[in-house]
């Protein structure tokens, strides 16, 4: 009777330990998932954007897709100066593989930008990528934040056809704005400054400002 007992102690107790692996394993998956830290700045991922590959250790790169709508997240930090050639040439590669050597690039004139609704004001870096069928629109927002530049941006392609695209390209006038990449940029600076409560930050339609 008492070995009975004792085996049936061991067996609860062994159940016990592989579900509370089980639940440390999970919760480290979650957290693994949802991190774009970088170092030892915590960084939260967007919601709804899928986590990729890094280029490399200081670079995180996430994917949107949505009913038709295909846009690629940047996060990136730097102690000091910020170049963005790097990370146009990660975007376009990601767009057009081994095409992505054939890109133009070219500044826009007053970018469109949403309305973000935070005390931190970043210096827009804003550009347009041309390649045959693609026109990729880039947009980096470089941020002072704690002693380092914080760098959140979004690429989408707005591409038609090579001609309409090469029109579009030397006019160098912004082609919008996205909500879906802007929520994130707010929503990914507010990870680092807890400036809000609320982890998901909007920008607004109230109106379009430049750089």
């Amino acid at each position: 009777m008492i070995i009975r007992y004792q085996l049936h102690c061991w067996l609860l107790l062994t159940i016990c330990l592989l579900m509370t692996a089980s639940q440390t394993n999970s919760q480290t998956k979650r957290k693994s998932n949802s991190s774009c830290s970088i170092g030892k700045t915590y960084i939260e991922c967007p919601k709804y954007f899928k986590k990729l590959p890094d280029v490399d250790q200081n670079i995180r790169f996430l994917k949107y897709k949505d009913e038709g709508l295909e846009m690629y997240f940047f996060i990136t930090l730097a102690s000091s100066g910020f170049d963005d050639t790097k990370l146009k040439e990660a975007v376009s590669k990601l767009y057009a593989g081994e095409k992505a050597t054939s890109f133009r690039w070219k500044e826009e004139d007053d970018p469109l930008i949403m309305n973000m609704k935070t005390k931190y004001k970043p210096r827009v870096l804003a550009s347009l990528g041309l390649s045959g069928e693609y026109l990729l629109e880039f947009k980096a927002f470089v941020f002072d934040v704690k002693d380092k530049k914080a760098i959140f941006g979004y690429v989408s392609n707005e591409g038609e056809n090579e001609k309409v695209n090469e029109i579009l390209f030397n006019k160098g006038n912004s082609l919008g704005d996205m909500a879906a990449g802007c929520n994130a940029v707010v929503s990914t600076l507010n990870s680092i400054t807890k400036e809000f409560k609320e982890k998901e930050q909007y920008c607004f339609l109230t109106g379009f400002t430049t750089k």
